[in-house]
């Protein structure tokens, strides 16, 4: 655990997107307007400043990464090389897009939040290829997806987290049709999503801000899943969750700090 924050900064972090790059952590700091290059031990190693708040951000299969603005209808493209963060490009975009994901080396998933929100496939010049802004259940539009990721299987991932209290995890495919959708129950309803992960066993972690929890999904069909909360005593440090997969689907959840 390390903090963000440099010196150079004139605003309280906050950080929107964390990734990992190699042997290096990437994290997007929308308040600073920065992308933010450390080691794995939180030693800085560089930074880029951008003109408008960087929103959320993803790598390319080519290493690239791929940054959206807040406000400004384009999508920003930096490379690293070495340590140091350098401006490749840019592409302009038809909408604001918030969230992106690669999905291979020439397509873009792409989501507008607010009314209409949408999500778009686009390719790597900004042209609109598909969209959607209801998903397959009827009644049920893209609003406010707080997070997007691309399974292996090419499906989509994401917490939709709306102002009307519709919180829920959604897999659908690049045309809006859902494979599985979880909202909870009882003490396990899915509150304020905000972030989802897989690791490479398929265990899937769901972190919620309002419950301060991590909620992990093991996922055995596409009709039942286990769903186990795992709580965060403090609100602003976050605790490494190792997790090992055993038989009988029996998981061992161990906490490290």
């Amino acid at each position: 655990m390390f903090s963000a924050r440099l010196s150079s900064d004139t605003e309280n972090c906050s950080l929107t997107t964390v990734l990992q790059h190699g042997p290096h952590i990437l994290i997007i700091d929308h308040a600073n307007r920065k992308v933010k290059n450390f080691t794995q031990e939180g030693i800085w190693l560089s930074d880029y400043c951008f003109d408008k708040p960087p929103r959320r951000a993803c790598i390319t299969p080519d290493g690239e990464i791929v940054v959206t603005l807040q406000g400004a209808y384009m999508i920003a493209f930096l490379i690293k090389i070495g340590f140091e963060l350098f401006f490749s490009h840019y592409i302009v975009t038809a909408k604001d897009y918030a969230l992106v994901e690669a999905f291979d080396d020439k397509i873009l998933i792409c989501a507008k939040c607010g009314y209409p929100g949408c999500i778009d496939t686009i390719d790597y010049r900004g042209q609109i290829l598909k969209t959607f802004s209801q998903y397959s259940i009827d009644g049920l539009s893209v609003l406010f997806p707080s997070y997007l990721s691309v399974l292996p299987s090419g499906t989509l991932l994401m917490s939709e987290l709306r102002s009307d209290g519709y919180q829920a995890l959604i897999c659908c495919d690049t045309s809006g049709n859902i494979r599985y959708f979880y909202q909870g129950e009882g003490q396990n309803v899915v509150k304020c999503p905000s972030g989802v992960a897989t690791d490479q066993n398929g265990l899937r972690y769901k972190l919620s801000g309002t419950t301060r929890s991590i909620y992990l999904s093991i996922y055995l069909s596409i009709y039942l899943s286990i769903y186990l909360s795992i709580y965060l005593s403090n609100s602003w440090h976050f605790r490494r969750i190792n997790v090992t997969q055993e038989p009988c689907l029996r998981c061992t959840i161990k906490k490290t700090v």
